[in-house]
């Protein structure tokens, strides 16, 4: 693991350490050809739980958000979809200004959707393909997305999903999704209310995940990510539109 440098594939760019760190981190054994990323950040009313800060919106958005906000910055091309009070599709780019409106959706929608999960993924599936890398962020119950997913991993898209564990929050318990996506082979990374979202994101759940599917995250002293509280980390959520300044930085 080592920090980016201009003119590395991103296809070699570790998601999960650059959440961390706060830094672009790459993956040098990695030899993929990837040329963007999809977020897609569930915000189906039924599959959320908590309230407020303590919700599993908000843990998922600060997620979303700092994936968005790093790889952008770093001008490699993002696109995002969610479906909230307000929806959200927007292809894979690499500007300020797509950067922009991404964070300022993040911001202001709020987690009513009636889209669920397999009709989100279903709506974007003809933009995936083998250059594809897709972050999913959900707090939903087993179902077919869950296939959905492993389908696409199948077609050679390298997919990791980032589960919000409901009863944690105080919801219904989502475990079976968790189990179905290890089974399937997909790198599952599972987040309890009060855990630092650096720790939850330290390794994938399940002791059958491939080791060379995501690197084992840097070792080192503990980052701001750790470290901050998580109602600091989430301040900016709802509090209005994100500008360039206001973004949220997961560690610098």
């Amino acid at each position: 693991m080592r920090e980016y440098t201009a003119g590395d594939s991103i296809s070699r760019i570790h998601w999960l350490s650059t959440a961390r760190t706060g830094r672009l981190m790459v993956k040098q054994f990695d030899q993929g050809s990837s040329s963007h990323l999809w977020v897609v950040f569930d915000q189906h009313a039924d599959a959320q739980a908590g309230s407020g800060e303590e919700s599993t919106d908000e843990y998922g958005a600060t997620l979303a958000a700092s994936v968005v906000d790093r790889y952008s910055k770093a001008f490699l091309p993002v696109g995002y979809s969610a479906h909230g009070s307000e929806s959200l599709v927007s292809p894979p780019d690499q500007s300020a200004a797509h950067r922009e409106n991404v964070m300022r959706h993040i911001a202001a929608s709020l987690p009513v959707g009636d889209v669920p999960l397999m009709h989100a993924l279903g709506d974007l599936e003809r933009e995936f393909s083998q250059s594809t890398s897709l972050v999913v962020i959900t707090a939903a119950d087993d179902g077919e997305w869950v296939d959905a997913l492993a389908g696409l991993q199948r077609r050679g898209i390298k997919v990791s999903t980032v589960v919000m564990d409901r009863a944690s929050f105080g919801g219904t318990d989502n475990s079976a999704a968790v189990e179905r996506l290890i089974g399937a082979g997909l790198n599952t990374f599972r987040v309890h209310r009060g855990e630092s979202l650096g720790r939850a994101l330290s390794s994938p759940v399940g002791n059958d995940i491939p080791s060379q599917s995501f690197a084992t995250i840097q070792q080192s002293t503990p980052t701001a990510a750790d470290e901050m509280p998580q109602q600091q980390a989430q301040q900016w959520q709802r509090d209005g539109a994100v500008s360039q300044q206001q973004s949220p930085e997961v560690a610098d």
